[in-house]
Parts: structure tokens; C-alpha cells; sequence
């Protein structure tokens, strides 16, 4: 089962939501995992022989295919469906994780995967920070720099804010969130507040 994103997919949000939804699907389907960069290492010598299905619902592909996906993964046996193909290459940046666990025909891989977690949590909103540190774990760099931000902090209040008021520039395709003028002015003053309070 396999991530893929070869152009436009969203920003790194969008891509976190396919990329967990893909895996979610890998384990109820008992597939290998894989996540397709625009530029990996040459290391495998490519097979001529396997089946392949390419599956995108990305937003430039029609409604009609993207809502057929959906249903299939909400309420079909995909498991048996796509058990013909050897790969699977998905590519998204919908939400497939709550839909897929929530359907009747693999409920047995669920119960397993969730464990002692009820059925009814079963989202992307319950699992996503889970998933998230299952499959990404920073880089010796990353995490050398963000244990030095920590120590420095240490017995302080550390805030950290993510504001994308304004169009990406480096993607054509984006637009202005026009709704978000104020949440710059929203988040400082927040912050504000927030600092008011804690040194009162």
C-alpha cells in the first residue's frame, strides 16, 4: 500500500491526512507500507510483473471517482476488493482512517488494531497525534535542536504558534484564506492573555 505524491497534494496537513490514512488502510488490508518520494534512492530493481492500482482522489480528479472511493472504503470489502493487485498506490489528502475503521467488513483487524480503545473513538481526530509519532520520528539534527529549545526553556512557559493567514507562494494552485485576516492579531493576543494569567 503505497502514499504517493508526485505533484500538487496540499500542504504538509493535507499530505500527514493522506499519509495516515494509507497506513491505517495498509494494516486493515495486512499490506506493507510505503511512502513514494519524488526523488528515492534507486535501490530495488523494479518488478514487471506486478498488478497495480492507482487510486486519486485528489481535488483535480472527478467527484464521481472520489465519492466511489469513499464508499468503498466506508462500506464495501476493500480488503477483497483490491486483493488481486500486488500494489496499491494512493494518492489523497482525505480522511479514510475514521470511514475505514468504522466499516463492517474488517471490524475484526479494527478490534485488533484498537485494542482497549472503543470503536466509537475511533477517528482521525482521537488517533492522529498516536499515528503520527508511530511513523515519524525526528532526525538526530532535528531533535539535537529541539532538546536545546527545551533545556533553554526549562522552568519557563514555552508557546509555539502556527499562522498561515495568506496565500502559499510556492503553490500555484492555493488560495487566500480571506476568512483569516484576523487570526494573527487573534493568536497574539491569545498569547497575551495566556501570559497575563500564567505571571498573575
Amino acid at each position: 500500500m503505497i502514499y504517493s505524491c508526485q505533484s500538487f497534494c496540499g500542504g504538509w496537513g493535507d499530505r500527514l491526512r493522506g499519509i495516515l490514512s494509507v497506513y491505517i488502510l495498509a494494516l486493515l488490508t495486512n499490506r506493507h507500507f510505503m511512502i513514494d518520494m519524488n526523488y528515492p534512492c534507486e535501490i530495488l530493481k523494479k518488478s514487471k510483473n506486478r498488478a497495480r492500482l492507482n487510486i486519486n482522489t485528489m481535488r483535480s480528479w472527478q467527484t464521481a471517482i472520489r465519492n466511489e472511493i469513499a464508499n468503498t472504503i466506508k462500506s464495501k470489502d476493500f480488503v477483497q476488493i483490491w486483493s488481486s493487485y500486488n500494489d496499491i498506490v494512493i494518492s489523497t489528502n482525505s480522511d479514510y482512517v475514521t470511514p475505514a475503521l468504522h466499516n463492517k467488513f474488517v471490524l475484526n483487524q479494527t478490534r485488533k488494531l484498537l485494542g482497549r480503545l472503543l470503536l466509537a473513538q475511533a477517528a482521525m481526530q482521537t488517533l492522529f497525534a498516536f499515528l503520527f509519532e508511530l511513523l515519524f520520528t525526528p532526525s538526530i539534527s532535528v531533535r539535537n535542536r529541539l532538546d536545546t529549545i527545551l533545556a533553554a526553556s526549562r522552568h519557563r512557559h514555552l508557546i509555539c504558534l502556527h499562522i498561515r493567514p495568506g496565500k502559499n507562494p510556492t503553490n500555484p494552485f492555493d488560495h487566500a484564506f480571506t476568512g483569516r485576516v484576523n487570526t494573527t492579531k487573534a493568536m497574539l493576543n491569545f498569547t497575551n492573555n495566556y501570559l497575563s494569567n500564567k505571571s498573575s
